[in-house]
C-alpha cells in the first residue's frame, strides 16, 4: 500500500516586495505537480464563510507581474491550489489541472480593495484548464474566484463536479464603487455544479456591481 500523510499547509509561496518596486517579474512554473497538503481544525472551529473565503492556498503569489504557471497538476490540496493576491498582475495560468481540491482551484484578488495603486490586482489570463472534483473539505471552495480584481480573462476552461459555484466575480455587497471590472469569461465549459450539496450558486456567480 501507499500511505501518504499530508503535513504542510502551503507548498509555495512568491513575494515581491510588498512596496510595489520589487515585484517578482518573469517567473515561470513549468511541469510541476504540487500536491497532499493538509489542514488543521483550530480547538475553537472554524465557520466557512461564502465561497470558502478563509481557506488557504498552497500555491500564493503576491506582488509579482507576468508570471506564468503552465502545465502544473494541483492534486489533493486542502484548500485552494493557488492565490494571486496582492500586487500581482499579468500573471498567467494556462493548461493546468486541478482536482480533488478541499476548497476551490484558484483565487484571484484580496477581500477588500486598497487604493494603493501597488496593491491593485488585475489583468490575469486563466486559460485551458481542466478544474474538477472541488471542495471536498471546503463544499464553498469556487473553480475560479475572482474578488477585488478586474480586466481578468476567463476563457476555454473546463470546471466539473463542483460542490458550489464554477466562476465567481465580485465581491462587493451593495452598489458602491470596485475594482471589479471589465472581467472576460468565454468558451468555459461548466457542467455538473452543485452535486445538490449547496443552495445559492450558479455556474457564474457575480455579486456587485461590474461596468464592462
Amino acid at each position: 500500500a501507499d500511505l501518504r500523510a499530508g503535513h504542510l499547509e502551503t507548498l509555495l509561496v512568491v513575494r515581491g516586495d510588498t512596496n510595489g518596486n520589487g515585484a517578482v517579474r518573469n517567473l515561470r512554473l513549468r511541469g510541476l505537480t504540487f500536491t497532499e497538503t493538509d489542514w488543521s481544525l483550530p480547538p475553537e472551529g472554524e465557520a466557512d464563510m461564502q465561497a470558502a473565503h478563509a481557506s488557504r492556498a498552497a500555491v500564493r503569489l503576491t506582488d509579482t507581474e507576468d508570471c506564468v504557471i503552465e502545465d502544473c497538476t494541483f492534486v489533493r490540496l486542502s484548500g485552494y491550489a493557488v492565490e494571486l493576491g496582492r500586487g500581482c498582475r499579468r500573471d498567467q495560468i494556462v493548461g493546468c489541472e486541478f482536482a480533488h481540491l478541499g476548497a476551490g482551484g484558484i483565487r484571484i484578488g484580496e477581500a477588500s480593495a486598497s487604493a494603493a495603486p501597488a496593491d491593485a490586482v488585475h489583468g490575469h489570463v486563466i486559460a485551458d484548464n481542466r478544474l474538477h472534483h472541488l471542495g471536498e473539505v471546503w463544499p464553498g471552495g469556487v473553480g475560479v474566484l475572482i474578488r477585488q480584481s478586474g480586466t481578468n480573462r476567463i476563457v476555454h476552461n473546463e470546471i466539473h463536479h463542483t460542490a458550489y459555484t464554477a466562476i465567481g466575480v465580485g465581491w462587493t455587497w451593495g452598489y458602491h464603487d470596485s475594482p471589479c471590472r471589465e472581467n472576460e469569461i468565454a468558451g468555459n465549459h461548466l457542467h455538473d455544479i452543485g452535486q445538490a450539496r449547496l443552495s445559492d450558486l450558479g455556474a457564474i456567480y457575480t455579486l456587485g456591481p461590474q461596468p464592462g
